[in-house]
């Protein structure tokens, strides 16, 4: 596994963990602001890293297709706003 999907991989579980946290395990707010920081740092990816972000995140749909993990890549996208980018480069 190279870095970048490693990465990838790792925005995706960190997503699920606060996204699926119970009331008893975590604060809400607190995941609510988790979710919405990760967000908007990777609003921040630029030019020619989206695509690149997009094509290791489908890479991860792929190779986990039918699981928790694969179908909250599939959803990220457009959770993350890059639907667009999404249909025009997939």
């Amino acid at each position: 596994m190279n870095y970048a999907e490693a990465l990838v991989r790792s925005v995706v579980v960190a997503m699920m963990v606060l996204e699926n946290a119970s009331d008893s395990d975590l604060d809400p707010d607190v995941a609510v602001r988790g979710l919405e920081s990760i967000v908007d740092e990777l609003s921040k990816i630029a030019g020619q890293d989206r695509p690149e972000f997009l094509r290791v995140l489908r890479a991860v749909q792929q190779a986990e297709a039918g699981t928790p993990m694969g179908l909250f890549a599939g959803s990220l996208p457009t959770m993350i706003g890059f639907e667009a980018e999404e249909a025009r480069d997939g």
